[in-house]
C-alpha cells in the first residue's frame, strides 16, 4: 500500500500499527474495499 500510495503521490498518515491492523482486518474480510477506501481517505495526504 505504501509503495501505490507514493507512485500516485500520497502518504499515509497513520501509525504503522494502525496500518497493519486495517490490512489484516482487510485478508480477514472483517473490512471491505470499500471502508478501506474511506480509510485512505481520512488516513492519507498528497504529498
Amino acid at each position: 500500500m505504501y509503495v501505490f500510495l507514493g507512485l500516485n503521490s500520497y502518504c499515509v498518515n497513520a501509525e504503522e500499527k494502525k496500518v497493519v491492523l486495517t490490512m489484516e482486518q482487510l485478508a480477514s474480510s472483517i473490512v471491505t474495499q470499500h471502508d478501506l477506501a474511506i480509510w485512505l481517505e481520512k488516513n492519507s495526504t498528497p504529498r
